[in-house]
This record gives C-alpha cells, sequence and structure tokens, in this order.
C-alpha cells in the first residue's frame, strides 16, 4: 500500500513541477531556463509511474504466496 502511495506523490509532484515550469514560461521576465522543470517534472512523473508499477507486482507476488487458509474470516460488526 505504501507503494502506491509513494508513486502517486511522485506523480503529483513531478505534474505540479511541471505546471510551474509552465506559469514561469508565461512570466514576462526570463530568468534561467524553464526546461530543467520539465525535464524534472516529466522525470518524477515517469518514476511515480514506475514505482506503481513496481508496487503493484509486488502486491500481487506476496498475495499468490499467501495461503487461502490463513487468511481471517469475515467478522460480523459490532455496533
Amino acid at each position: 500500500m505504501s507503494w502506491i502511495r509513494t508513486g502517486v506523490t511522485q506523480i503529483s509532484i513531478g505534474l505540479v513541477v511541471e505546471r510551474a515550469g509552465a506559469l514561469v514560461k508565461a512570466a514576462p521576465v526570463q530568468v534561467g531556463s524553464t526546461n530543467a522543470s520539465e525535464l524534472f517534472g516529466l522525470a518524477l512523473a515517469l518514476l511515480g509511474a514506475l514505482t506503481l508499477v513496481i508496487g503493484t507486482a509486488q502486491f500481487v507476488r506476496n498475495r499468490r504466496r499467501t495461503p487461502r487458509e490463513t487468511s481471517c474470516p469475515p467478522q460480523p460488526p459490532t455496533w
């Protein structure tokens, strides 16, 4: 579960960084290169996607390794 959270966070931060670069490009005063923010944002988004793939693969692998008999039966709700 933590892999999924981490992947989604990386993608979100990557999109924010990329959008910040586009916002700086639209400003009337140009300071330095904004290509770095676009590349860094894209790299974070791709890293997040890779993290999601790895997390999903790990989840599937662990689920297959867990015997069905070890799972707990559903408990009735306690009110």
